[in-house]
């Protein structure tokens, strides 16, 4: 945490270049950090939101140098049944939405695939998929695991094409030739038929009461009684440790 005196002091202007990885990027992550930087002379358009792993030695995807970042507004409610929504008025919107972060184009002679992970077909158009990937910066597998190495780095489609994917894991879709990701495939919350990830209801979590401290906390589930239950587990700020009522978080 710094103060605006701080952030006064210092000289930002000199950065040209923010990667940001984080899963996910978030639009108010970045926004709230210009905003705040601003009178150190932090430039927005700095900001370069990517989308790389250490099976592809490195970078997979990102944008160009000093153009920002899009973003993109989706209905909530469809994304949790895997479908892209794009609500062009939010503020206008009577639906829940959730704004997403594109990661760039992908770079180089790599390909991605937009895949379900169960069925191993493309997804359709506007729907949220695994993400696979081919090309020369994929690594040829894990060192001394055979088995592994062929299930990850040796995924085919179930058209019958012979060539082969890397399984990122991760879950996402491209829309107007930007890669957006949207969660990990096995951190993916089933409730009720419907999709959610953990890092969305951990920031709903933390927004819901001050007592709760932001970023120490975890939404997962757990199989009771033949189905899948969320738990959600969160620290309590010291300041409440003597006055937390509990209900009221609840």
């Amino acid at each position: 945490t710094t103060t605006p005196a701080e952030r006064a002091a210092q000289d930002l202007s000199c950065r040209t270049l923010a990667l940001t990885g984080a899963e996910p990027v978030r639009a108010e992550t970045l926004n709230r950090f210009a905003d705040a930087f601003a009178d150190s002379g932090f430039q927005r358009q700095s900001f370069y939101p990517c989308y790389g792993m250490a099976e592809a030695t490195l970078l997979i995807s990102g944008n160009q140098r000093q153009a920002g970042f899009q973003s993109l507004v989706v209905n909530e409610s469809a994304l949790t049944e895997h479908v892209v929504e794009e609500v062009m008025q939010p503020q206008n919107s009577e639906r829940s939405t959730r704004t997403l972060v594109g990661c760039g184009n992908v770079k180089g002679d790599q390909q991605v695939r937009i895949v379900d992970p169960y069925s191993r077909q493309r997804a359709q158009a506007n729907h949220v998929g695994e993400i696979w990937l081919a090309g020369g910066s994929v690594a040829q597998g894990y060192w001394n695991k055979p088995e592994l190495s062929d299930e990850i780095f040796g995924a085919q489609l179930a058209d019958g094409s012979e060539e082969r994917f890397l399984r990122t894991g991760d879950l996402g879709f491209i829309h107007d030739g930007e890669l957006y990701i949207t969660g990990r495939q096995k951190d993916l919350i089933i409730i009720r038929g419907r999709n959610h990830y953990p890092q969305d209801i951990e920031q709903s979590v933390e927004k819901s009461h001050p007592a709760l401290r932001a970023g120490c906390g975890a939404a997962f589930s757990v199989d009771m009684a033949q189905e899948e239950r969320l738990v959600i587990a969160y620290e309590v700020d010291r300041h409440y440790l003597h006055s937390l009522n509990v209900e009221e978080v609840t």
